[in-house]
């Protein structure tokens, strides 16, 4: 049996990572994958701590490349691995014991070139908590599909030779953002086939603050419009973002207007505010949904996707924003 398994190499960008990379690297040396099959390496992006003496200690491939970003480092592991099948995951994830079989599973399919794997997180705090109910109602839509057109790379994984044929990730995209987005339009558009591995599982700390949340909503919005400008078909809709979630980033500019107007024209605009109120709650339903049986999150939902939806509006008016002015890619630095 093992030897029809194909061979695989996990790669894991680090940066900065020795609060985190020991649990990564601990949960991959407990995978069930057989040990003759699997190689791991890690990319050290310019650490300026001992996140490169952390992976040594653990015995695995470590390569290091001046700070360029995570997708160059992932590019990098990829050029040196020289399995039929790369992996990816972040330093801040601990996959479950099976991961690596989960994603490696669909391969036995010749015609699948790519496998999409889930969060899980062991968080307590309301945000973190959010963050995972949109998650799971995102993956209920993935879930019921035999291909999709999303795979992100807290776990992804490719063949090999078409991951390296189709060019890798992106470089120009900064920090961890929507390389991986793009990256799969790509191959979408190519028709090859990508599907959700429906049991594959990473433990991973989401956003604790309110404000940690609004932030990374924002550069993900902003990378997510430069990634439509590429793929513009895509901003019509794709496999994994839900309909409402984009119908937020209408409704949440004209909500703060509309609650603007009424302190000064209440008799014109209070009507209006409050059918603008009943819509916008009707249009989250499937996360109240989730929510049901916490009543803390269910009390929370509008609140954190009427952030969501003024994040997405915010970062995505930015690029607008810079492709008006003619400025650079990253002008506002919405990447940090």
């Amino acid at each position: 049996m093992t030897a029809q398994l194909p061979s695989v190499t996990v790669i894991v960008p680090a940066y900065n990572a020795r609060e985190t990379l020991p649990r990564c690297l601990e949960a991959l040396s407990k995978q069930t994958y057989p040990k003759s099959l699997l190689r791991v390496i890690v990319v050290d992006d310019g650490s300026t701590d001992d996140t490169r003496h952390i992976a040594e200690k653990f015995g695995v491939k470590v390569l290091a490349q001046p700070n360029k970003g995570p997708a160059a480092a992932r590019n990098l592991g990829a050029r040196e691995a020289t399995s039929e099948i790369i992996l990816f995951t972040d330093s801040d994830c601990e996959p479950l014991q099976n991961w690596i079989a989960e994603m490696a599973a669909p391969f036995s399919d010749p015609q699948v070139a790519g496998t999409k794997g889930f969060y899980l997180t062991n968080q307590a705090s309301l945000t973190a908590r959010f963050v995972q109910a949109e998650y799971e109602t995102k993956y209920k839509g993935l879930m019921i599909r035999d291909s999709i057109d999303f795979i992100d790379t807290h776990a992804a994984a490719y063949r090999r030779d078409i991951f390296l044929e189709n060019g890798g990730f992106d470089t120009s995209y900064k920090g961890a953002t929507a390389e991986d987005v793009e990256f799969s339009y790509r191959l979408s558009a190519k028709g090859l086939k990508m599907v959700p591995a429906r049991n594959a599982r990473v433990l991973h700390r989401h956003p604790e603050s309110i404000r940690d949340y609004f932030r990374k909503k924002c550069r993900y919005a902003y990378w997510r419009a430069v990634t439509w400008q590429k793929h513009p078909e895509k901003a019509m809709g794709d496999s994994y973002t839900p309909n409402a979630q984009k119908l937020e980033v209408i409704l949440s500019p004209i909500l703060v207007f509309l609650l603007a107007g009424s302190f000064f024209l209440p008799t014109v605009f209070s009507r209006v505010l409050l059918m603008a109120v009943i819509v916008f709650v009707l249009n989250e339903r499937s996360y109240l949904r989730h929510a049901k049986n916490d009543f803390r999150l269910l009390a929370a939902v509008p609140l954190f996707t009427f952030l969501r939806g003024s994040a997405g509006a915010l970062g995505a008016g930015t690029r607008v924003i810079e492709v008006l002015l003619s400025r650079p890619l990253g002008s506002f630095r919405f990447y940090n």
